[in-house]
């Protein structure tokens, strides 16, 4: 039977404290900062903005605690970040203790009820109730030890297979701009014709500027701004563009991006050339480096490298663009509307006739900005009618579409009327759907067209105006094969954490309480090739 001890005995509290409004920013100047669980993720909190003057600083391996409502949601610095009032920071006083203290503060969520007064959204805890709170302490030492290790085998089991979707999901995004907005393997196809590279740079246009990225010969970035990218990069390949490409010979564009101004393109360049912008910029350029070959400056002789394109996928793409409402499309396409490709199934259902254990997504069920729907509920209890959705759908949060929701249906179940249910006419185009409304364009579309002041709302009718390059029916086949086995892998993974995910939570309190014994848990994990 495990002892207790009070927080405070075996951790230094550490309240956060909120630096002035002013030094608040979104562009990577200064330490990560984090106000409340807004940024929380599974295990470690998602940077969003930044400080340059804070007042608490966590250290890495800091465990962060909410001490406003929902109070004692846990997650785990994985660097220097400032921390507000809505955090705490837990500091084992001895550091080994730090994986075992994680664990048994999780499980004391349910216990911060009473702190927050029965339930109410106003809760908070304050130091002494920090210091004061009692933690499950086995003894001996080992034992402790041995308890984190076997539930943090599993925790990072389940955080392994998040950042293997997190990447899968950057790759297919990658792969979508590739050949949906920035027309690649069109561009490759007239570069190889031309014998010219820069070819496959999109022409400049009017009102748009270009944040890019050079690779240099050494590995190096060269990162820059310019309203015409065709030109800039060959300065910078004839040693006319900047110092650093002249010390050090540019060898291929492995990304770049449109703004709609010149002051757009200089802030976000200065985002990118900070430490973790530099950090984001390496992580998309490794999944474009995936999807097609980038752009290489020629070889000595003038001979262009060789195309990295499949050549069946580059025979479905054409050599040129025509002129559309859109601006420049691939020759042959068409201008369509999402509409063309897309349908919302109305398949309304009461709360009487929904099976209590039917899974249930709400807005709160999913992330921003990623198609891994990992969390649901059931249907037990609901008052009001719902959507009914099937596996592989799609779900688009309506209510505040800035929000940035939208995803991938795991299961079976039923949603909130607050998301719109969306799917591809035919399966070919499942995969180009998916990109079109996961699409930061196609986000900002709906947030515009949204009605509603305090509660802004987009709706169908407004989603199927959209308007789109559309590909042939081949090339969108092309994609979706592409695609599809990347979703399944992001789903088959979400199925695997969610069984880790219970069997931790049931081992959890067996094994602090004593009532299983460490050695019976690690030979139930060894059967199960864990």
């Amino acid at each position: 039977m495990a002892g207790e001890v009070q927080l405070g005995e075996v951790a230094e509290i550490i309240m956060g404290q909120s630096p002035p409004g002013e030094t608040y920013n979104e562009h990577g100047d200064g330490l990560p900062f984090f106000q409340g669980v807004a940024d929380f993720n599974y295990r470690h909190p998602t940077p969003r903005v930044f400080c340059t003057a804070p007042s608490r600083i966590a250290a890495p391996g800091d465990i962060l605690l909410s001490v406003r409502a929902p109070v004692g949601r846990v997650n785990i610095a994985d660097r220097r970040c400032a921390i507000g009032r809505g955090l705490s920071i837990i500091r084992p006083k001895k550091p080994e203790d730090g994986r075992y203290l994680e664990f048994a503060l999780r499980m004391l969520e349910t216990a911060w009820q009473a702190i927050e007064g029965g339930g109410s959204v106003f809760g908070n805890a304050t130091r002494r109730d920090l210091e004061t709170l009692c933690v499950p302490w086995p003894e001996p030492e080992r034992d402790r030890r041995a308890i984190a290790h076997i539930l943090g085998t599993l925790d990072d089991k389940i955080e392994l297979n998040r950042r293997m979707s997190e990447t899968l999901e950057a790759m297919a995004r990658a792969l979508f701009k590739s050949w949906f907005v920035d027309f690649l393997p069109v561009r490759a196809k007239m570069a190889a014709k031309e014998r010219d590279p820069s070819l496959l740079l999109p022409q400049a246009e009017p009102n748009t500027w270009y944040v890019y990225a050079i690779e240099c010969n050494d590995g190096s970035l060269y990162i820059g701004q310019t309203e015409d990218l065709r030109q800039r990069w060959l300065q910078h390949v004839g040693g006319k563009g900047a110092s650093w490409t002249k010390q050090h010979p540019p060898v291929q564009v492995p990304y770049w991006e449109k703004q709609p101004s010149r002051e757009a393109a200089v802030e976000r360049e200065n985002w990118l050339k900070t430490g973790y912008g530099r950090k984001w910029l390496k992580h998309e350029i490794a999944a474009r480096t995936q999807t097609g070959d980038p752009v290489r400056a020629k070889c000595r002789g003038g001979v262009t490298p060789p195309l990295r394109w499949p050549q069946h996928i580059l025979d479905l793409f054409p050599d040129s663009f025509e002129d559309s409402e859109l601006g420049e499309i691939p020759k042959g396409w068409e201008v369509g509307t999402l509409g063309d490709v897309a349908e919302h199934p109305r398949r309304g259902v009461q709360p009487r006739i929904i099976k209590p254990d039917t899974p249930y997504i709400a807005l709160e069920h999913m992330p921003k900005r990623c198609i891994a729907l990992s969390d649901w509920g059931v249907a037990d209890g609901l008052g009001s009618n719902k959507f009914e959705f099937r596996k592989g759908e799609i779900l688009f949060g309506k209510l505040r579409p800035y929000f940035h929701k939208v995803g991938v249906a795991p299961v079976d179940g039923v949603c909130s009327t607050d998301i719109v249910v969306v799917a591809p006419r035919l399966p070919h185009w499942f995969a180009f759907l998916l990109g079109v409304v996961s699409s930061d364009e196609f986000v900002e579309y709906t947030n515009a067209g949204s009605t509603g002041t305090k509660m802004p709302r987009t709706s169908w009718a407004e989603m199927a105006r959209y308007d789109i390059a559309l590909p042939p029916q081949a090339v969108a086949q092309a994609f979706t094969e592409r695609v599809r086995p990347v979703v399944d892998r992001i789903i088959s993974a979400i199925h695997e954490s969610r069984t880790l995910a219970a069997l931790r939570d049931t081992l959890l309190p067996k094994l602090i309480s004593g009532e299983l014994r460490v050695k019976d848990a690690e030979r139930f994990l060894e059967r199960r090739g864990l």
